[in-house]
């Protein structure tokens, strides 16, 4: 499991984007963890920006050591936040369903582990 900061890699990439925090990166799966004391709609658009720039940017896979090898892994987003309403919620799915990325609610770190173990990630 490798973990990358995105700010340093759009930063290297010179890449003006909206963007998640980090990403983390499994043999199994692309996470993508966007981290916030509140949720709002805006991190549930740079969450789906990054999905988007890691399906077109081959610079951006070549950062986070992926090479072309993204059709064997998932994409899993994630909204780290100990307060996420319902409508939030309900658009992160939303735009994630169009993405073909699995989203996900954490409050917490454990949460968000016992999750990924829970979809075979970890």
């Amino acid at each position: 499991m490798r973990e990358f900061d995105l700010e340093d890699i759009y930063k290297s990439l010179r890449a003006i984007r909206k963007h998640a925090d980090r990403a983390i990166v499994t043999g199994k799966a692309v996470i993508f963890v966007e981290e916030t004391s509140r949720a709002r709609i805006d991190d549930v658009y740079k969450l789906a920006e990054t999905v988007k720039a890691l399906k077109e940017d081959q610079e951006l896979k070549n950062a986070l050591k992926l090479g072309n090898t993204l059709s064997n892994l998932k994409v899993i987003v994630v909204l780290h936040s100990p307060h996420v309403d319902s409508m939030i919620s309900k658009k992160l799915e939303h735009e994630m369903k169009k993405l073909y990325a699995i989203p996900l609610t954490a409050p917490c770190d454990r949460d968000l582990k016992n999750k990924l173990k829970s979809l075979g990630i970890l």
